[in-house]
C-alpha cells in the first residue's frame, strides 16, 4: 500500500507507582524502548514526581511530564491527564 499517509501513533504511558520496583523498571524499559525505535511512534511519559526516575528516562531520550498524584484529595492531575 503505497500513497497512504498515516498520522503518528501518539502514546502517554502513565506511572503513578513507588520510586523502584519491578513494574517502574518495566515501565523505564518500555517507554526507552518505544522512545528509540525508528517508527511513528510519539511516546510521552507521565510519572509522579520522582528526580530519578525522571533522569534516567531523560537520559534515553524519552519525552516526559511530572505530575503530583496526590491521592484522593488530588483533583489537579485527573484534570491535567486530559
Amino acid at each position: 500500500m503505497t500513497g497512504i499517509l498515516t498520522p503518528p501513533v501518539r502514546v502517554a504511558h502513565v506511572m503513578a507507582g513507588a520510586p523502584m520496583g519491578g513494574a517502574e523498571l518495566f515501565f523505564e524499559r518500555l517507554c526507552a524502548a518505544q522512545a528509540a525505535a525508528r517508527d511513528d511512534t510519539d511516546v510521552l511519559a507521565v510519572i509522579r514526581r520522582e528526580a530519578g526516575r525522571a533522569g534516567r528516562l531523560r537520559t534515553a531520550g524519552v519525552p516526559l511530564r511530572q505530575m503530583g498524584f496526590g491521592g484522593a484529595l488530588d483533583v489537579l492531575t485527573r484534570a491535567r491527564l486530559r
